[in-house]
């Protein structure tokens, strides 16, 4: 296993490996790329973009791409309860963030027809790497209400 799967609740990396699983018997290796992230963690990422020079800058968007919609205690992140994963060139072994539509359906399909995985493949905020179990809120209500440590 891997740390970024280990940082996850043990309920949603019981759902998420056997999707990666499923995957890989498909064709379409994945790894995961981001787990839990801490609340300052994800303020850094919040920051790109507004108020930190992100990828993707121009004379039109000087502070280029934003990347994530979701303040520190936002996010499923926060909570161990989402996953980012990126699938394998299957040529030479790399991280396949351009890889073909195609391939990133699948990975979308995949998790949406287990029932208990959503995925940011087909948001307005489209993010395709992103898969999150659709109950996370649950956990953001019992951290805000004082019963949940996050860190």
């Amino acid at each position: 296993m891997s740390k970024i799967l280990d940082s996850l609740e043990p309920d949603f990396r019981a759902l998420v490996v056997p999707l990666l699983v499923e995957l890989e018997t498909m064709g379409i290796k994945c790894v995961g790329t981001s787990g839990r992230r801490t609340i300052t963690e994800q303020d850094k990422l919040y920051a790109i973009g507004r108020t930190i020079k992100g990828e993707g800058a121009t004379t039109s968007m000087p502070m280029g791409r934003i990347v994530t919609k979701a303040k520190g205690g936002q996010s499923p992140h926060n909570f161990g309860l989402a996953l980012d994963v990126c699938p394998i060139n299957p040529r030479d072994g790399s991280l396949w963030w351009n890889a073909p539509d195609d391939v990133w359906n699948v990975i979308h399909s995949v998790a949406e027809q287990k029932g208990y995985l959503d995925s940011g493949y087909d948001w307005k905020f489209y993010d395709r790497p992103h898969i999150e179990d659709p109950n996370w809120k649950v956990a953001k209500a019992d951290w805000l209400a004082g019963k949940l440590k996050v860190v």
